[in-house]
């Protein structure tokens, strides 16, 4: 590699020094060794000689140090001739770098434009792209779509004011009154300023206008179709439009409250509501606190406090405001919290104001009308109830006395006139039952009893009774019991009873030379019940389609002229109606006119097992109340009949018979002697059956442990726990005869003398 100038220069320089400084050390050798040479050798040595000697010694030291100088020098060469090199591989490798680097750019830069390209060509947004100078640069197939009788204009190079005046002489832009100049100039104003903006195509559609500005001073335009949105916005305009019409036209009015800020809004319907003209009313909550009912605002606030909370699903409370004349308007305020933080805490709640001011005064109306209704229903219960006992009352001693009158020496039409009494008496005493079960019924006080019964029995029971009936119409009863039946149910035995009996009388009644068959079956299960089917049916003669579907009504009869043949008060049908209802089934009937009915009803019965029978001898089952036991009873009755009644039939059991006619007579009498039963009439003069028996209760001595039987007409449902509450021991409806008086007295004086030996057996036994 050959050496830099300046290097050669620098050595040559070096050379010539040493060349001088040796031929001065020749010279000076020669100069200083002519004088020794001629002192030891006493002759100079010859100058060629002292040049050949001498000249080594000076020459080689120079020479080397030249020559070491030299390879230093080459070495420093060598080595910034490969540091040279490795700064130039370097700047090579750099070099190839950047290359591949530009490359890879520049594929980058392509595979970025077919995206974009892809990309704008996919948008459903129209894009177009100008340079600082607004002339286009860049657009996609959907931009043009929107102007498509200009899309000659729409070429690169063309500046903006160009295509928007070419898109409004081709009529792109909807007709309005402004001239073309002025749409142009209004356009474009828009996209200098940058001004986001609506613009309407004259084919209907809608485009939303957004212009950027880049960093290189490029202006990138994005054109929306909005025409899905602006339709939706129209019909949601109408709808507020029409929303707004209804509300302004009804009694409703709108409130929208923010929460944090108390402010409210209140539409116009809302203030007008209670009086006042728009705007009067402040748009503040505490405004809308201040017309509270001072009664109601604790609890209207608790209520929206809950809601807020979420404790509630929506607020909804009957308030009362206050209105410009100063009166209480009844207001339904209903809302919801429309906007929570994540929170949970109440930020926004909407809801409307009704006024119902008409609708309480309506209710209040009505719940007088239904006051009325219910004192009018309580007095007519009561009326019948009342009718009922007085009639009872003296029905009681009818069919007593003709009883006892039955069981003297009679002739034969004596026999016959007291036996035409007691059927008589019977007959007018199922009326007054029948009116008293609807007056039950009607006041929702007659209440269902539950206890074990035989079905078959039962069932035989009211064939027995009524066979007699039908024997004298010439009938045959038939009893179709199913073989699966089980036996023992769980149910108001005494009411399954009326109903069949009502049911099976009326088959008697309306049927003659015939056949009569009462059926039971299965049908079906229910709530862990058996539902069982009864039926009863006749060949008599029938009921017509027409009547058949009021049959079951108050006082509803198959014939209701005065002619008809079958005397009746048309409650039967009525009362097992609401019997079956009441038991939870359902009832009905078919009937075919001149081949007869089937009257059938469904009840839920529970199963039950065979309950245990206790044995009784002879002598207990003829008389409750052993012959040998006389026992003093206190009899307090009003009604002479009923007193002469009771004397005679307890005279006759062998008991002695002490007679009151009223409730403080019975008080006193029993603080006077010690009574084995007390038959208690309950309604009496002075004091009734039941204030006598409070006080009795009272008495200090043994004398208020004795047995009180209350005797009474009355029979609605809850008469005998009221009876049992006050302190009595057990309950006689009246009318009675002997053997129910006997039952009754025998259980009280039963349950007394058990209790008694109980408390004997504690006494003794006590410490």
């Amino acid at each position: 590699m050959p050496l830099k100038l300046g290097e050669l220069i620098a050595r040559r320089g070096n050379l010539s020094l040493t060349l001088a400084i040796s031929a001065g050390c020749v010279a000076g050798a020669v100069a200083i060794t002519t004088p020794l040479n001629l002192l030891v050798f006493g002759q100079p040595l010859l100058p060629g000689l002292y040049v050949a000697l001498i000249t080594p010694l000076v020459i080689v030291p120079p020479a080397v140090y030249l020559l070491v100088r030299a390879f230093t020098g080459l070495k420093r060469a060598e080595m910034r001739l490969r540091e040279q090199d490795q700064d130039r591989s370097k700047e090579l490798a750099e070099h190839d770098r950047a290359q591949a680097a530009l490359r890879e750019s520049e594929t980058n830069a392509r595979h970025s434009r077919r995206r974009l390209n892809m990309a704008l060509k996919t948008m459903r947004e129209g894009i177009a792209i100008f340079d600082a100078d607004e002339r286009l640069l860049e657009y996609n197939d959907q931009y043009r779509q929107f102007f498509p009788h200009a899309t000659d204009a729409i070429v690169p190079g063309a500046t903006y004011e160009e295509i928007v005046r070419a898109t409004v002489s081709s009529g792109a832009h909807a007709d309005s009154p402004a001239s073309q100049e002025e749409k142009v100039r209004t356009i474009v104003s828009a996209f200098r300023a940058r001004r986001v903006h609506e613009r309407e195509l004259a084919d209907g559609r809608w485009l939303e206008c957004r212009d950027y500005s880049a960093d290189d001073g490029a202006i990138v335009c994005l054109r929306i179709d909005i025409t899905d949105r602006k339709r939706t916005e129209a019909l949601l305009y109408r709808a507020e439009d029409r929303l707004k019409l209804a509300f302004e036209g009804s009694n409703e009015g709108l409130w929208d409250w923010n929460i944090e800020t108390g402010h409210q809004y209140i539409s116009t319907s809302w203030e007008t509501m209670l009086g006042y003209e728009p705007g009067e009313i402040e748009r503040r909550i505490e405004a809308w606190k201040a017309l509270l009912h001072p009664e109601e605002k604790t609890r209207v606030l608790a209520a929206l406090d809950a809601h807020f909370k979420g404790h509630t699903p929506y607020y909804s409370e009957e308030i009362r405001l206050r209105s410009k004349s100063g009166e209480w308007l009844w207001v339904l305020a209903r809302g919801k919290v429309t906007e929570r933080r994540r929170s949970g805490e109440a930020v926004r709640a909407t809801g409307t104001h009704t006024d119902i001011s008409e609708l309480k005064r309506a209710q209040n109306e009505l719940l007088a009308a239904k006051e009325q209704a219910d004192a009018a229903s309580r007095a007519k219960s009561e009326f019948l109830a009342t009718m009922s006992h007085e009639i009872r009352t003296p029905m009681n001693g009818v069919l007593g006395m003709a009883g006892l009158l039955l069981d003297t020496e009679l002739d034969d039409e004596q026999r016959n006139f007291a036996d035409d009494i007691k059927e008589s008496a019977e007959a007018l005493l199922g009326i007054v039952n029948d009116i008293l079960d609807v007056s039950k019924l009607e006041a929702g006080k007659l209440e269902l009893e539950s206890e074990n019964f035989h079905l078959i029995e039962l069932i035989q029971g009211v064939v027995s009774l009524l066979e007699p009936q039908a024997k004298a119409r010439r009938n045959d009863i038939a009893i179709d019991v199913v073989a699966d039946l089980p036996s023992y149910f769980l149910g108001d035995a005494g009411r399954l009873r009326q109903i069949l009996f009502n049911l099976l009388g009326n088959a008697a009644k309306f049927t003659e030379a015939g056949q009569l068959t009462v059926g039971a079956a299965l049908d079906g299960e229910s709530s862990g019940h058996h539902i069982v089917r009864f039926a009863v049916s006749d060949t008599g003669i029938g009921i017509e389609p027409a009547l058949q579907k009021d049959l079951f009504g108050r006082f509803t009869q198959a014939d209701s002229s005065a002619a008809r043949r079958y005397e009746g008060t048309g409650l039967g049908l009525a009362i097992c109606r609401d019997l079956v209802t009441l038991m939870g089934g359902f009832i009905g009937v078919e009937s075919t006119p001149g081949k007869g009915s089937t009257f059938w009803f469904t009840v839920p019965l529970q199963l039950c097992a065979a309950p245990r029978r206790i044995a009784r001898s002879a002598d207990s089952a003829a008389s409750p109340i052993p012959a040998a036991r006389r026992l003093r009873i206190l009899l307090a009755e009003d009604n002479q009949l009923n007193q002469r009644l009771a004397v005679a039939m307890l005279e006759k059991a062998g008991h002695r018979v002490d007679v009151v006619a009223n409730g403080s007579e019975a008080v006193e009498a029993v603080g006077r002697l010690p009574y084995d039963v007390v038959l208690m009439d309950i309604q009496m003069p002075e004091m009734d059956g039941v204030e006598a028996t409070r006080r009795i209760r009272a008495l200090s001595n043994g004398a208020a442990e004795v047995p009180i039987v209350a005797m009474t007409a009355n029979a609605l449902s809850g008469d005998r726990e009221e009876y049992l509450a006050a302190g009595m021991t057990d309950y006689l409806s009246k009318p009675f005869d002997m053997t129910q008086l006997c039952d009754v007295i025998g259980r009280c004086r039963t349950d007394h003398d058990g209790a008694a030996q109980a408390d004997d057996k504690g006494a003794v036994g006590a410490p």
